[in-house]
């Protein structure tokens, strides 16, 4: 039975990553939709199982991308609405926020020798890939403050993320150096999941905190760390910084995702952000 990936995508037009990378990793079919809700999902995710037979089904996966919040939606309705006879596996990873979140976290907690205890200062940090970094990491143990432009916006999301977990994260806002400076004092590790080309710390600022790891996700100049280069990899800088750029984290990424698609045809169920880590910690060991 050919394997075929029905993309639901949240966004006007259907993002092409992933519908390359399940091609470059064995499927057969990619399938394309696109401005997909959880209010009208439900005869995609019937009509793609049922003509295959249950055999079929099994041979079909849905990957949901676009929006963080509209991309669970849709995650929690499918849970709904697959069921035995006609199983099929579904991926949530919006715009690559659960995979590339996984391969940070997976990677930063390595340089650290271990997240549990440690504490994180994600910049920027309110947007999917540091939402979905910020619940990893406290999954991991790691205590973590996330940053915003204004307080509101910073407290708001921390307290979202507190209520999903029901643990502590604690947001600050740093919209200029100092405050940025203050979010970073005393962290273990500082990432940044700002938006391309914004610089949210320079040199100066960097040698003024002397974290263990820097982390960017940026890989369009000016840097979200100046310092950090996207092709860094567990990098020495200023004097012993571990630095991991975006170009490091990709790379876990793709083959995070590789590994997902794979799974999804032989251990049909869903995967989430949780699995991704999973599959990103055994990736990181071996390499």
């Amino acid at each position: 039975m050919k394997k075929v990936l029905v993309y639901l995508d949240t966004a006007k037009l259907a993002n092409p990553f992933d519908l390359l990378v399940a091609l470059d990793n064995g499927f057969d079919h990619v399938l394309p939709y696109q401005g997909i809700t959880a209010e009208n999902c439900e005869q995609i995710l019937q009509n793609a199982r049922f003509p295959r037979g249950p055999e079929g089904a099994k041979s079909t996966v849905f990957l949901i991308g676009g929006d963080l919040e509209e991309a669970e939606g849709i995650f929690q309705k499918s849970r709904q609405i697959i069921r035995p006879p006609f199983q099929s596996s579904v991926i949530l990873d919006p715009n690559g926020a659960c995979t590339t979140a996984s391969a940070l976290v997976a990677k930063t907690e390595k340089l650290l020798g271990g997240a549990r205890g440690r504490k994180v200062t994600i910049l920027a940090g309110t947007g999917p890939i540091g939402s979905i970094a910020t619940i990893l990491f406290r999954n991991l143990g790691a205590q973590v403050t996330i940053t915003s432009r204004t307080r509101e916006k910073a407290t708001q999301a921390a307290k979202k993320l507190s209520d999903d977990i029901r643990g502590d994260v604690t947001g600050m806002q740093a919209a200029t150096p100092e405050e940025r400076i203050k979010a970073c004092e005393s962290a273990d590790a500082i990432v940044s999941t700002g938006t391309l080309g914004v610089q949210l710390l320079d040199s100066e600022c960097l040698k003024k905190i002397k974290p263990k790891v820097v982390v960017d996700v940026n890989v369009v100049p000016p840097y979200g760390i100046e310092d950090v280069k996207p092709e860094m990899d567990g990098d020495d800088i200023n004097g012993g910084i571990k630095a991991l750029g975006g170009l490091g984290i990709g790379k876990l990424k793709n083959k995070i995702e590789a590994e997902l698609l794979n799974k999804a045809t032989k251990d049909i169920r869903f995967y989430d952000y949780n699995d991704a880590l999973l599959i990103a910690r055994d990736l990181n060991k071996a390499g």
